[in-house]
């Protein structure tokens, strides 16, 4: 890191830094020349420019730019040597390699034998490592621009501001399957002998994309002190998140009522697929006051403000998975990709669709009215001096979660017996009859959480301080996080809600 400060004249002081950071993190070495880990190379530069101007005894102008490229790299790595890229040739298995290593093979008895991950495909493998070998290369550049003008009116402290983020994301990444990709025997190890698989599935062999967004916001805040006693705290700011779009439209979207694919930029289509959404008010509203009849021994503070925040979802589900630009092939036997064959194999490799608009296996759909969470946070808080040098605080915080984004199965059976609901929708379109899972991206869960908090503080000689603190409090929601939880029974949970 370097940082320069700047006194160019009285009225103007220029700042900068310059930051580069390098990381690789991996493995250097293996306990079995089997082990196909994946290794990260993870490099970061950024700058950024700050410049403060004084207008006047009252008025300061604060703007600032600046920029940051961030590359997240991870790869299948063959640390033995032992296979490179021709390591599905030498155990027989067709197809393209484009990295490191060979396919995974699930034949059961592993520790996560009969999981599945957030796309449904089966987790836990009794042989070679790194799952499917997921390939990823992504770069993040994402260029700030700000400014906050503040104005020093009497009991007043006016500030008004604006703010303009420009995100850009380039990206590879194999989908969870890998590039590898898995052959699952359904736990059995005579179907391996047999070469008879249950499922498979392989991620993407190409496709890189590059999607596009600003964030804009702006905002004013008043600090007003009506009295020594009593100071309010009015603001609003309004942001303003862009749908997502993709440089070259190279993303598609499902209605799941209706069937219908749309991509994106064709016939009218709109270039996110979703829509956008400008509704982002946030209000701020506080106060700080002192009772007079307690002689300036009792404070009592609240506060109240909304913040909207849209998550960037998981890199498995972007609309930019879909066909036919992205192609992450699976398929289970006895499902018309294998002609309702009992078993697939693997010396006849992955099941590709020969025709790569083809809609099969794992596909993405956002919700159209797709926003961001509206997150509302309040407190109330009194802090009381018991003497010189001992206070006590009670506090009291809130905070209620709407339209969080949450993953869901979009093709789930209603019953263990029944169709998949885009099976009868393939009736109007057949390009739906394939498809096996649906990943869909919505914002409709919710979360609230309330809490007690009581802290005392005594100073004693020395400079010594002891502080003591109990906090009670109690959090909900139906939404395990977007990429779900560990620990416990929430190990065996994935991010997708049982009961779609």
């Amino acid at each position: 890191d370097v940082k320069i400060d700047w006194k160019a004249t009285t009225a103007d002081t220029i700042s900068g830094r310059f930051s580069i950071g390098r990381e690789h993190d991996g493995y250097s070495r293996v306990a079995l020349p089997t082990d196909i880990p994946t290794n990260s190379n993870d490099p970061y530069t950024g700058f950024i420019v700050n410049w403060t101007h004084l207008l006047s005894g009252d008025k300061v102008n604060e703007a600032r730019a600046g920029v940051g490229r961030t590359r997240y790299i991870q790869t299948p790595t063959d640390v033995s040597g032992k296979w490179g890229l021709t390591g599905n040739a030498t155990l027989g298995i067709p197809g393209v390699q484009l990295v490191p290593g060979f396919s995974t093979f699930i034949i059961g008895n592993g520790a996560n034998s009969g999981r599945v991950d957030d796309i449904g495909a089966p987790q836990g493998q009794d042989s070679n490592g790194s799952y499917g070998g997921i390939d990823s290369d992504s770069i993040v550049n994402a260029f700030t621009y700000g400014d906050v003008f503040t104005w020093q009116r009497g009991k007043q402290t006016l500030k008004f501001g604006g703010q303009a983020l420009r995100y850009q994301e380039n990206r590879y990444y194999s989908g969870n399957d890998g590039t590898l990709g898995f052959f699952n025997f359904n736990g059995s190890l005579a179907q391996f002998e047999a070469d008879q698989v249950t499922s498979e599935a392989q991620g993407a062999l190409t496709g890189r994309w590059g999607q596009r967004q600003w964030r804009d916001a702006f905002f004013a805040q008043d600090d007003y002190k009506f009295t020594p006693r009593l100071t309010l705290n009015l603001g609003l700011r309004w942001e303003y998140d862009q749908p997502y779009t993709e440089v070259n439209n190279k993303q598609a979207n499902i209605n799941l009522t209706t069937g219908v694919i749309t991509d994106a930029g064709v016939n009218g289509a709109p270039r996110a697929l979703y829509n956008a959404f400008y509704a982002g008010f946030m209000p701020r509203l506080g106060f700080s006051w002192s009772p007079e009849s307690f002689h300036d021994r009792l404070v009592v503070r609240s506060g109240y403000g909304i913040t909207n925040f849209l998550e960037g979802t998981g890199a498995n589900l972007r609309l930019t998975l879909n066909p036919p630009f992205f192609v992450d092939a699976s398929c289970t036997a006895g499902l018309p990709c294998s002609n309702g064959a009992a078993f697939l194999s693997v010396t006849n490799g992955f099941y590709r669709p020969a025709d790569p608009s083809v809609y099969s296996g794992n596909v993405r759909a956002w919700q159209p009215t797709l926003k961001p969470a509206l997150i509302q946070q309040y407190n109330l808080t009194t802090e009381y001096q018991l003497n010189s040098v001992t206070s006590l605080t009670v506090a009291y915080l809130g905070q209620n979660g709407n339209h969080l984004v949450d993953p869901r199965e979009g093709n789930q059976r209603p019953c263990l017996t029944c169709a998949l609901p885009i099976t009868g929708l393939s009736l109007l379109n057949p390009a739906l009859s394939q498809i096996n899972l649906i990943s869909y991206t919505e914002s409709e869960a919710v979360m609230n959480y309330n809490a007690l908090q009581m802290t005392a503080r005594k100073r004693t000689s020395h400079g010594f301080e002891f502080l003591a603190n109990w906090t009670y409090s109690k959090g909900l929601s139906n939404n395990l996080g977007y990429y779900g939880a560990s620990g416990g029974a929430a190990d065996s949970q994935s991010a997708y809600w049982q009961d779609a």
